[in-house]
């Protein structure tokens, strides 16, 4: 059901997490940071997130390897940038 009414910010993400790399010898360093990156200019761009985008996000990606400083420096970008 969720794949039919991906948000903006996953449709974002399936594309690098999909597309990184395909120009360039794999890395899962480029790939971490590119998905890192993706997801910084998600909230900062004030795309709109579903409720279950960050749920999303921790069981697909393998974001615990990109999101280093923690899930509360993404929460912190959004509040500083007013992205509700």
């Amino acid at each position: 059901m969720y794949e039919d009414k991906k948000s903006s910010v996953i449709r974002l993400l399936d594309l690098v997490w999909d597309c990184a790399n395909k120009g360039t010898p794999f890395s899962w360093e480029r790939l971490n940071y590119s998905m890192y990156t993706a997801l910084k200019l998600a909230v900062g761009s004030g795309l709109a997130f579903a409720l279950e985008d960050v749920a999303y996000i921790r069981d697909n990606y393998r974001s615990w390897y990109w999101i280093t400083d923690g899930y509360e420096s993404i929460y912190t970008n959004a509040v500083i940038v007013n992205n509700r």
